[in-house]
């Protein structure tokens, strides 16, 4: 022991954090994974950006339907079967396959795209698209490009990358929010109450002993914080020239190539997650008594009083902060009890 009472408290405190949180994430990885929540974030930011109201116009639905797009993502009978990430330059070429005259052969042509968006008429809301404000705002990057289609595809890369930046944000807001969510159910069920398990350590010297050896341990186990999902796969994959031109102009076959290895990265993960469901169920079975507390009969339906809500709660939004946060901040602790166990073997040997 550091003779550090109030250090060793914030430890065990932390640690408690640290086990839960990791614990909170798988189960959060896995409702994102098969719930596809990405691929269904993006399919409403595109929905935004081409679609003016509610309902689905003919616009977003033969983006999804063009070949580009449609190739991208392949699901099973009961999936959304459209696909989590999408690069600019991919949402310009398709964009632009659908606003031209798909019966019209060679080469696409700046007058040809301006035609189209002035002509294309939507059957499903009877609209004009230059009547509507996805249609405006497209004239808009026209008349700004100057008769330059490059032009007008940097314009809509920059469109599509800058809803992207909100989509993004919508993500980490669901992801917080179901995150909390998770926590507080696991804090609810195990009773991981942070005033209970507070004032237990500071009361018991083995019991701190005890979560300051676990720490230990957890530290030394790096496996816990391996990340379950490379997100940046399918980017990387077609960003690459060499595998782009192996494959050259067959686009369904490099599209089929970069979702069979998204997949096969899809399954590595969802192996990490159940090890690390393992290993948590290790630590919780070998220390049970220590990691959740016991309620005490005919106190209430679900909690023993206020205070034990409130503990619940306080370790619910100290989980939402995330594993990587408390398993950092574990690990500076961890040094600097360490640093702060020597100066006291130091000052033990001069007195």
């Amino acid at each position: 022991m550091t003779g550090s009472i109030a250090l060793d408290v914030v430890i065990g405190l932390v640690f408690i954090y640290t086990l839960y949180s990791l614990l909170t994430t798988t189960i959060v990885e896995l409702i994102a994974a098969y719930s596809q929540l990405r691929a269904r974030n993006l399919a409403k930011g595109i929905e935004r950006m081409l679609d003016d109201d509610d309902k689905q116009s003919l616009l977003s639905k033969k983006f999804y339907e063009t070949p580009l797009i449609k190739y991208m993502s392949k699901g099973s009978r009961f999936s959304l079967k459209k696909p989590s990430y999408i690069h600019s330059r991919n949402f310009v070429k398709a964009l632009i396959y659908v606003l031209k005259n798909e019966e019209v052969d060679g080469e696409t042509t700046f007058e040809m795209v301006r035609k189209s968006v002035e002509d294309f008429k939507d059957p499903v809301t009877g609209k004009f698209l230059k009547d509507t404000e996805t249609g405006k705002l497209l004239i808009e990057f026209l008349n700004e490009s100057e008769n330059n289609l490059e032009k007008f595809k940097k314009s809509l890369e920059t469109w599509f990358n800058d809803t992207m930046d909100r989509v993004g944000g919508w993500y980490k807001r669901r992801i917080t929010l179901i995150t909390f969510l998770v926590g507080f159910a696991i804090a609810t069920i195990f009773n991981v109450d942070t005033f209970q398990i507070a004032t237990s350590l500071s009361k018991d010297p083995k019991l701190r002993e005890q979560y300051l050896q676990m720490a230990g341990n957890m530290i030394k186990d790096s496996t816990l914080m391996t990340s379950a999902y490379d997100k940046g796969l399918a980017d990387r994959l077609k960003a690459d020239t060499v595998l782009v031109k192996k494959f050259a102009s067959n686009t369904k076959a490099l599209n089929d190539f970069i979702a069979d290895s998204v997949g096969k990265e899809v399954l590595k993960g969802q192996k990490i997650l159940m090890d690390r469901m393992d290993s948590l169920e290790a630590y919780t079975q070998e220390t049970q008594d220590v990691l959740t507390a016991k309620r005490v009969k005919g106190k209430g339906f679900i909690f023993n009083s206020w205070k034990n809500l409130w503990g619940c709660l306080v370790t619910s939004i100290a989980i939402s902060l995330g594993a990587p946060f408390w398993f950092d901040l574990l690990s500076r602790l961890m040094k600097l009890r360490g640093g702060v166990a020597k100066s006291e073997e130091k000052k033990e040997k001069i007195s």
